[in-house]
């Protein structure tokens, strides 16, 4: 179906895989990345155009320091941060 997100290809560069079901991703083999950070609806109810607004809950899950495991060191030494959201 056009325009559902459960096929949306999704196509980082990397092993990375999202499960929009479950708001979670799966990392492959050859990548790294930490666990899943959610925000709920109450924690970004300030930074949002209506504050008073429903919405699903968690609202997003964010994961920063992701990548491919062979560029680690060279992310670490430039002091680069790549981050995903779901």
């Amino acid at each position: 179906m056009p325009g559902d997100p459960s096929t949306t290809a999704f196509d980082p560069g990397f092993g990375i895989r999202w499960d929009a079901a479950g708001l979670r991703f799966e990392y492959g083999p050859e990548t790294f990345g930490p666990e899943l950070e959610y925000r709920r609806l109450d924690q970004i109810r300030r930074s949002l155009r209506d504050a008073a607004c429903g919405g699903p809950d968690p609202v997003y899950a964010i994961a920063m320091d992701v990548g491919r495991a062979e560029d680690a060191a060279e992310l670490r030494r430039r002091m680069l941060l790549f981050g995903t959201v779901i």
